[in-house]
């Protein structure tokens, strides 16, 4: 989810000021201008050097929940239409396994921005937006599918030559150092 989906879902309640030197946003999401260059403000560093805490007052902060359930609606589409990529049979090798890869990176992170968004709109708000689907089970299968890649890779089934099995162990290895970044965002 980019920043600019995230403005579009959370707006900032009547009385408060989204950020230094911005107007007061009431009931209309965020507006964005491509042609004006946001201003930048370093954080303050405490000297202990760890950031402040962020403010504990979530009142301030409405959630639009039509444009969340139907973000987290999207979300849970898209991760069971990978998860049935990956339920279908066949072997696959690192160039066929990469796109997963890559598809399930945006998946997580527009998961930990949905569940950051639902987190909030439980506490503010009576009305709780629709289930949001966990990327756990796409993660293990596809762990799985990189496991039986590299298994053939590493066997004597693989049809290339001994430059092109170590090719492909080394993607193959890849994959799963990226995959296994995304596991603890879960």
């Amino acid at each position: 989810m980019s920043a600019s989906a995230g403005r579009e879902i959370a707006r900032i309640g009547p009385g408060r000021q989204a950020a230094r030197g911005t107007p007061n946003v009431r009931n209309r999401p965020a507006e964005i201008h491509p042609e004006e260059p946001a201003a930048v403000q370093p954080a303050e560093v405490s000297p202990g050097g760890a950031l402040p805490p962020a403010p504990a007052d979530l009142s301030a902060v409405h959630v639009n929940l039509d444009e969340l359930a139907a973000n987290i609606a999207g979300l849970n589409l898209s991760l069971r239409a990978l998860e049935a990529e990956l339920d279908r049979p066949g072997r696959r090798n690192a160039r066929q396994l990469t796109p997963m890869v890559d598809r399930l990176k945006i998946i997580v992170i527009r998961y930990d921005d949905l569940k950051l968004f639902r987190e909030i709109a439980a506490e503010g708000q009576r009305v709780r937006p629709g289930r949001l689907a966990s990327p756990r089970a796409a993660i293990s299968r596809l762990a799985a599918r990189i496991f039986e890649a590299r298994s053939h890779a590493a066997g004597l089934e693989f049809a290339g030559a001994e430059a092109e099995r170590r090719a492909e162990l080394q993607r193959l290895d890849g994959l799963s150092r990226r995959l296994a970044a995304l596991a603890p965002h879960e």
